[in-house]
């Protein structure tokens, strides 16, 4: 499903398949995989909300044959602002923010993340842009005695020029992981 308008925009896609099992070893199945993702536009040109959900079937190991016993069921839902300013003609501020619910089945990996971004930058052409970048993300466990929750930062200098046929992207800086909590 696509849908294109002015203010909500749809993607959804989806493959399943029903597996039925040789000689009734397993039970039927339908084992498959959805990527839905929407973007409404609260303020043309400034202000969007994003909703995405992404699910699907994974083994948990794959070198085993792909069976109930060998199977979870992963859920990511995502949610969030996303907002463009533009202070001056060539001149922009970005902020994101992103909240994002993980499922899984039988893994001890469900919790919550966290993701705040802010750039800002100078338009130098109509394809080309200079900016200072940095994004922090926040990762929380369900079961944190298994999995420790932490935290990435990163701040950076991005360039991005665009051509006819070519397109340049460079990006520098530093990341910083803090998994001690």
């Amino acid at each position: 499903l696509i849908r294109s308008g002015s203010r909500l925009d749809l993607d959804a896609a989806g493959n399943f398949d029903d597996t039925d099992y040789l000689e009734g070893a397993y039970g039927n199945q339908v084992l498959g995989r959805f990527d839905g993702l929407a973007d409404l536009t609260l303020w043309e040109h400034h202000l969007k909300w994003l909703v995405r959900d992404d699910y699907g079937d994974s083994q948990i190991n794959v070198l085993q044959s792909l069976t109930p016993v060998n199977l979870q069921r992963i859920n990511v839902f995502s949610t969030g602002p996303d907002l463009r300013l533009q202070p001056t003609l060539s001149s922009f501020v970005e902020l994101q923010g992103i909240f994002s619910r993980n499922s899984w089945q039988s893994e001890p990996f469900s919790g919550n993340t966290e993701t705040g971004s802010l750039a800002v930058g100078h338009q130098i052409s109509a394809d080309s842009t200079v900016s200072l970048d940095g994004q922090v993300q926040q990762e929380r466990f369900d079961n944190s005695s298994v999995n420790t929750d932490y935290q990435v930062r990163e701040y950076y200098g991005h360039s991005a020029l665009k051509g006819p046929r070519t397109r340049v992207d460079l990006q520098g800086g530093l990341a910083q992981a803090d998994d001690t909590g």
